[in-house]
């Protein structure tokens, strides 16, 4: 999945990376809420009258005049101009509704969109718009409460939602409020592994490492068994563009932690299957099994296991490295990391090079869970705003897309960049063996946005497995299974606008703080003796208040 946001890839330039709801889908009151009914206190407009009746596939035009929506959407590499796309110039036909895109490249769309969104004209809808802002700027009256009108106009969105019901979730803010429309993920695989060098493994003839154990044995054998066999002592059993890359290892102590060191987000973590298995939200970085993951990587790293320039190396430096054989192992993405690395060293010549996906890894405690990394819904498929004249017809131009024929139209062109064999889509030639010489991002960005973020459903298996190598699909179907799969925390929490300053406020020092803490111990320049002076440090700070902010959020989640 190719996206606009830093959760539909990994942190790195070349990386990518929750029953109360059933009380609230029954029949046509979907998106009514449940309880006290909420609705907005912006009055909205109504639309065309003639076009007020929900519209599924059949219900075109969507209105008898023509309109014109202006949307705001990051252009994603390698998309074909969207008002040049087949898909999308089709639909302006069949539904009578011409866009005038706004489209600043995925790189620019921040500093572009800070400008609009200050500039008090806004677009009549925006795709992609950052999560932690639609909360925001829909308290602030900058976006309007669709809820009635998804309730009303959006049949084919309510019939995904009764499919996936975090996506319902994921749209409901403070108050029972509905700011957007999701992108929702079809399949979960977890994607963000540990990938080792496999040919490295056949030549010292050692098996796959699973437990922590198994891993400083490899690691130590690759230190010392010259498995590039230039003879010299050269080898750098495990490395990557950043410390983060090491944080892997914190689920293996069954904790979480993302290793992103510039947000925060990604150290606390609801433990369910996950230490100390209590339910509640915890902040990974103080608990004692921290401590114990921590010591172990000071280890690795004062045996000469952990490249010492990890703490320093960009991506253009850990790339040199992998590329020149000198790096043993390392976390990555196993549909970018892995298949660019294998295919790089096969243009460079180096046929053995092989790198793979090495097991869920297995804790000291028995813990053996792998997160998972794609959510199962994002908020911000499409969002309206406050200067929107036409709402009702843009709610509906935008329910088109999760209907099954416009879920299809994120596909491509059927016959052309994709076929159906017994009722499943099949990608074409055209897509992966392009005629033209084009890459399948490429060819398939020339006939749709179906590579980004879209107010629709993700691709089904069959055309996501079809573009996997033989190692990433055997990652999918038989290393990442349903057991040691966790979820830390749900796809989205909604904090009001108190909680949110306050954690951010809280959290940017926090942050910082234990960022450099955690990488003084592990490299040795602060002792694992002043642990305990670490961690009252981190609750001083106000650690326990953000811990709170999260359960409240938490418990607000499990009760939608």
């Amino acid at each position: 999945m190719y996206g606009e946001e830093r959760w539909m890839k990994r942190w790195h330039s070349v990386r990518f990376i929750t029953a109360a709801l059933a009380v609230c889908v029954l029949g046509l009151a979907v998106f009514a809420g449940c309880g006290k009914k909420e609705t907005s206190g912006t009055k909205q407009p109504a639309g065309n009258q003639e076009t007020n009746q929900a519209a599924g596939d059949s219900g075109f035009p969507i209105s008898d005049k023509t309109i014109t929506l202006e949307i705001m959407k990051p252009l994603v590499m390698y998309d074909t101009d969207y008002s040049k796309m087949p898909v999308l110039q089709d639909y302006e036909k069949k539904s009578n509704i011409k866009i005038k895109w706004n489209t600043p490249a995925a790189a620019d769309f921040t500093s572009k969109y800070n400008l609009v969104m200050s500039s008090g004209k806004l677009p009549d809808a925006i795709i992609a718009m950052p999560a932690d802002d639609i909360e925001k700027y829909g308290q602030q009256g900058a976006l309007i409460d669709i809820n009635e009108l998804i309730d009303q106009n959006a049949p084919n969105l309510k019939k995904v939602i009764n499919e996936f019901p975090d996506a319902k979730k994921v749209i409901t803010g403070t108050g029972g409020k509905v700011y957007s429309m999701p992108f929702v993920y079809r399949e979960r695989w977890g994607n963000d592994v540990l990938i080792i060098r496999e040919d490295w493994l056949k030549k010292l003839n050692l098996d796959m490492p699973v437990t922590t154990e198994d891993w400083y044995k490899v690691l130590k054998a690759f230190k010392e068994k010259d498995p590039n066999g230039n003879g010299k002592p050269d080898e750098l059993p495990f490395s990557g563009d950043g410390i983060g890359d090491l944080m892997k290892f914190a689920m293996t102590w069954g904790m979480h932690d993302n290793g992103n060191s510039e947000t925060f987000e990604g150290k606390f973590y609801s433990a369910e299957k996950l230490y100390p298995q209590d339910g509640k939200v915890h902040y990974s970085s103080i608990e004692p099994r921290y401590k114990e993951m921590v010591e172990w990587l000071n280890k690795l790293y004062q045996e000469d296991l952990i490249d010492p320039e990890i703490v320093t190396n960009d991506n253009k430096a850990f790339q040199a490295k992998m590329t020149q054989n000198l790096v043993g192992a390392t976390r990555g993405v196993f549909g970018g990391d892995l298949i660019t690395m294998n295919d790089t060293a096969k243009m460079n010549g180096d046929s053995e090079f092989h790198l793979n996906v090495a097991p869920v890894a297995k804790g000291p405690h028995g813990d053996q869970f792998h997160t998972i990394t794609d959510p199962s819904a994002l908020p911000q498929g499409f969002v309206v705003t406050r200067d929107n004249k036409h709402p009702v017809e843009t709610v509906k131009w935008a329910d088109y897309w999760y209907s099954e024929e416009g879920q299809a139209k994120m596909w491509g062109e059927e016959g052309k960049s994709y076929t159906m064999v017994d009722g499943k889509p099949q990608w074409t030639d055209f897509i992966l063996k392009n005629p033209d010489g084009r890459t399948v991002d490429e060819a398939w960005g020339s006939l749709t946005p179906g590579r980004s973020i879209w107010p629709t459903v993700w691709l089904p298996s069959d055309l996501t497995l079809q573009r996997d190598s033989e190692e990433v699909r055997t990652a999918k179907t038989d290393i990442l299974t349903s057991e040691t799969l966790v979820e830390p925390l749900p796809p989205r929490l909604s904090f009001s606008q108190k909680d949110n300053d306050r954690r951010k406020q809280l959290m940017t020092d926090i942050n910082t703080y234990v960022n450099e803490s955690v990488t003084n111990f592990i490299v040795g320049k602060q002792p694992i003796s002043d642990w305990d002076k670490y961690v009252e440090k981190v609750q001083k700070m106000g650690i326990d208040e953000v811990i709170k902010i999260y359960q409240k959020a938490m418990n607000d989640w499990n009760a939608k």
